[in-house]
């Protein structure tokens, strides 16, 4: 999936479905108007494994490389696979809204202007939590220059009452440009 265009999920959208990528490339693809450059699954199943989503780009909302959301019932899982080189206003590399799984996954050199370069995980509860296992978070940045409590997480911004597990797993040289104190600042 290469150089694609859409209002929404530049590479590949699926809405209440089931969407399985296997040894598959998403690549400098666009989402113009509201999300997703690369893979976006609502309210969906996911399935990535040993795939490579890079240079994707959102013009104008969240997540340059994959956007998951489920509500409870679907789950996510993102498995040996690279997420690089992606671009957002938020999550630049993942966003997350649901159940989600990364393993033994590589998110790197990913940018957002506000919050989440590598990924933001929002609305997590006890049900849809987000688990990150022998995985790397690397050189992914946050752009802005501002102290808002929806701002900040260089390599990970995480919003609400549920768990985030991360085991055995490298979170480093993430960077936010932040001028103010929270939960949320610095680049993680």
């Amino acid at each position: 999936l290469f150089q694609n265009s859409a209002s929404t999920g530049g590479g590949v959208e699926t809405v209440q479905g089931t969407l399985r990528l296997f040894n598959s490339t998403v690549e400098n693809n666009t989402a113009t108007t509201f999300s997703t450059g690369g893979v976006y699954a609502a309210v969906s199943d996911l399935l990535i494994v040993n795939s490579t989503i890079v240079g994707n780009t959102t013009l104008d909302s969240a997540a340059g490389g994959v956007f998951f959301s489920s509500t409870g019932a679907q789950t996510g899982m993102i498995v040996d696979s690279t997420i690089i080189n992606n671009s957002a206003n938020f999550g630049g590399g993942i966003v997350n809204r649901g159940n989600l799984t990364i393993i033994g996954s590589l998110i790197a050199n990913n940018e957002a202007d506000w919050a989440g370069g590598g990924i933001r995980s929002d609305f997590l509860s006890p049900t849809e939590p987000l688990t990150i296992i022998n995985s790397t978070i690397s050189g992914n940045r946050v752009l802005a220059d501002t102290s808002a409590a929806t701002s900040g997480g260089g390599g990970l911004f995480l919003r609400g009452s549920g768990p985030a597990t991360i085991t055995n797993s490298t979170i480093v040289d993430n960077r936010a440009n932040i001028s103010g104190t929270g939960a949320n600042d610095g680049g993680g």
